[in-house]
């Protein structure tokens, strides 16, 4: 059985529940992809002192199958807790040359680069993730847009409209 580290954006889950800016197909594909979570041996890696799963339960509602499938990796211990140094202002350290733009997404580019398999980070709908791409190729983190194309488009048309 391929059992695969990830690391799970927090729009994800809640793009899954159909809310943000994706279109409803795209919403569709990535709830099927969080459910499928739940299907396979994938094990989701996030940080040692609860700061994404704090965010991942801050955005979802306890009614939601995102928020139900959450429980179910934790119960199943399917989570690997991620040792992350946190600075004073609350930031994942990082490496300098990996300091993405969104200081709240450093916590997972540091997951990634201090869990021993180097996890994707999947992502839906933050386009920091386009503007960092350089950043997390020099960094040898992968981040993989569930919805690309759609993301790649609203990225453009915004960076295309500007004078």
């Amino acid at each position: 059985v391929n059992v695969a580290a990830i690391i799970v954006d927090p729009n994800v889950f809640v793009t899954g529940e159909g809310s943000g800016p994706m279109s409803i197909e795209c919403a569709r594909a990535v709830f099927r992809f969080v459910v499928k979570l739940q299907e396979t041996n994938d094990r989701l890696a996030v940080d040692d002192r609860y700061r994404m799963f704090r965010e991942y339960r801050y955005n979802l509602n306890p009614q939601d199958a995102a928020w139900e499938i959450l429980n179910l990796l934790e119960n199943q211990n399917r989570v690997d807790w991620t040792h992350v140094e946190f600075d004073t202002d609350g930031d994942a350290i990082v490496p300098p040359h990996c300091a993405v733009h969104d200081r709240a997404d450093r916590k997972l580019v540091a997951v990634s680069l201090t869990h021993e398999d180097h996890p994707p980070i999947y992502n839906v709908s933050d386009e920091d993730w386009l503007e960092d791409e350089g950043i997390m190729f020099q960094c040898g983190v992968r981040v993989i847009h569930l919805c690309e194309a759609e993301l790649r488009g609203k990225y453009q048309a915004k960076h295309s409209a500007k004078p």
